[in-house]
């Protein structure tokens, strides 16, 4: 896993971190003007590290995401709750890796 930028604010350990924020930034879609949660981390090894696994965007969704339409915001924020989804897959299964 390679990072590119850490929020400072976390003082927990990246696992904990990004459950704990999760926690206190729900996905609440019609709230929220956008889905980053200021943790930017990539893993090569999840969706060949395309995906950002702090708002689980890809890079296109994350730099364009001020110019979407409101259509594709719902598309991209239905995306990101199966990307989600499948990240927990992927820890789970890293985890009986070791």
């Amino acid at each position: 896993m390679f990072e590119a930028s850490f929020c400072p604010t976390m003082a927990y350990s990246w696992d904990k971190s990004i459950h704990i924020c999760m926690k206190k930034s729900p996905l609440n879609f019609t709230e929220r003007k956008t889905p980053c949660v200021n943790i930017c981390k990539y893993d090569k090894n999840f969706m060949d590290g395309f995906v950002c696994i702090g708002c689980f965007r890809e890079q296109y969704e994350i730099t364009n995401w001020s110019k979407l339409s409101s259509k594709e915001k719902a598309i991209i924020y239905q995306d990101i709750t199966s990307r989600m989804s499948e990240y927990k897959k992927f820890q789970n299964s890293q985890q009986y890796k070791q």
